[in-house]
């Protein structure tokens, strides 16, 4: 088994509705599972925003039932780290976020990608 830690996905999200921010399938090739350690959203406006994260182990329900954080503020021009421990093996599963302003947040995903 090969663990490879690394940056998972990264993305400044437009608009204002829920999206996916990483599924297995989107790194080449496509590995055996990820371990999503980091996530981190970075503000860089100057006004205080949030966000919301989900993860729907075998969809894309974005909503209450599959919040990780749920309107989470986030101060103006600052940053938020939350350490995870976030299998993720079934290639229906999905991260996804949603941002209060488009283009304000930039969300960052750090794992082991883990081939067997």
């Amino acid at each position: 088994m090969e663990a490879i830690y690394q940056q998972i996905a990264q993305s400044r999200v437009t608009g204002t509705s829920a999206l996916k921010l990483f599924k297995l399938s989107d790194l080449t090739p496509t590995p055996t599972r990820v371990r999503i350690k980091n996530f981190i959203v970075c503000n860089s406006t100057g006004t205080d925003l949030s966000f919301s994260a989900y993860h729907d182990k075998d969809g894309t329900t974005y909503d209450n039932t599959t919040a990780l954080f749920l309107s989470t503020t986030i101060k103006a021009n600052s940053t938020v780290q939350q350490n995870l421990d976030l299998g993720m093996v079934n290639h229906a599963e999905n991260f996804a976020v949603k941002s209060s302003l488009s283009l304000g947040l930039t969300y960052t995903l750090y794992g082991e990608v883990i081939n067997e």
